[in-house]
């Protein structure tokens, strides 16, 4: 493969669900960004004080939202290993509370054998009695006792957790009352559920992605289910709002509310690359990729500094964020692999930077426009 001329294991630039990418390809590299970094630091330590707290981060398209969701799990993973994080998004097709509600489900029945163990550590057995002692919602806990034993009634308990409809016969072969069958049920169905999960675990993150998805009255709707969510969980607990904005104040324009802004603790803007500080941060980019036995003199390589930045100067200034950057740094390494160029300076940039996908075709801004 071409990275391999560069002593790549795998493609550095290869555009991939930051859900997909392994945590040893995950590290914080935005060193132009140390406010930000701050700020997460603090509400990581919030979190593993035991408080309930709230992080909002936004930025425009291709900055590294959902990448910081993954940040922010593998450090939390990383100090306290027995934590929950449960992930939804607001889908672009279906932007409904259901399918919030489903991807989150099956985020949460993704920990379903770690959820089990922590009941049986709690209360010394994982059966009927055993999961009723945890979950305070008895139909919760005959739901989760049928899906960790597997079967038809497992796949039946399912069906009736993500709120499909289900016969009257089925709920009682499940031995179940209520079905899931409103927004309200679904909603109290995790809340109910998050609400446990603080008991049994002393890290439990819930993280909804791409809110700016939302219509106005989903968004409206959104704002008053996660400002009740913060009020009633008083500890282990962490929100992290995602959201592609260019500036904080289109929060309110999606529809989103004043009383849940007040209830972030924490906001993180995902905000361009410096164009003085993006060798450095390819060069941390660059180390999570390389063969693990080879010895780099600069970990920047191929590009040297000088490419870097002629790289990102001949980009629309709009576009200055890892998601553009990348796709135009894989473009020119595969040339220079096909050559056999061992270094991209500013003239081999030059020279092929009609193969960049993302390119300014007017203007070539000068260093100081880009500085802070």
């Amino acid at each position: 493969m071409w990275y391999e001329k560069f002593d790549f294991d795998a493609n550095p630039y290869q555009k991939l669900d930051p859900f997909k990418i392994d945590h040893s390809r995950l590290s914080w590299n935005r060193d132009d960004l140390a406010k930000e970094r701050e700020k997460l630091d603090r509400f990581i330590e919030d979190l593993l004080s035991g408080s309930r707290v709230g992080l909002m981060g936004y930025g425009a398209i291709g900055s590294g939202k959902t990448w910081l969701a993954r940040i922010l799990q593998k450090e939390i993973r990383n100090k306290q290993p027995n934590s929950m994080f449960i992930y939804t998004k607001v889908h672009k097709l279906e932007p409904t509370f259901s399918v919030i509600y489903k991807i989150a489900m099956e985020s949460i029945l993704s920990e379903m054998e770690t959820i089990r163990k922590a009941v049986s550590t709690e209360v010394g057995r994982d059966d009927e009695d055993g999961w009723k002692k945890i979950f305070a919602d008895e139909d919760i806990a005959k739901g989760f006792v049928n899906i960790t034993k597997g079967g038809k009634a497992g796949a039946l308990a399912e069906r009736w957790l993500f709120g499909y409809r289900i016969s009257s016969s089925d709920l009682d072969t499940l031995n179940i009352i209520n079905p899931i069958d409103s927004d309200y049920m679904k909603y109290e169905t995790l809340r109910n559920i998050i609400f446990t999960l603080t008991k049994l675990f002393p890290v439990v993150i819930l993280v909804i992605d791409e809110l700016d998805n939302a219509p106005v009255k989903l968004a409206s709707a959104l704002s008053d289910s996660l400002r009740n969510m913060l009020d009633e969980l008083s500890n282990n607990f962490g929100l992290f709002c995602l959201f592609t904005a260019e500036a904080l104040e289109e929060w309110y324009e999606h529809g989103y509310s004043e009383a849940l802004r007040r209830r972030i603790d924490y906001t993180i803007e995902l905000g361009s690359i410096k164009v003085e500080r993006a060798p450095d941060f390819l060069r941390k980019h660059h180390a999570l990729y390389r063969k693990k036995e080879q010895e780099m003199k600069d970990e920047l390589s191929p590009f040297s500094e000088d490419g870097v930045i002629t790289l990102l100067k001949l980009m629309p200034i709009e576009k200055l964020f890892p998601g553009y950057f990348f796709p135009n740094c894989e473009s020119i390494a595969k040339i220079a692999a096909e050559e056999d160029v061992e270094a991209i300076d500013s003239h081999y940039v030059q020279r092929y930077r009609a193969k960049m996908p993302y390119q300014f075709t007017g203007k070539t801004f000068s260093l100081e426009d880009f500085a802070t």
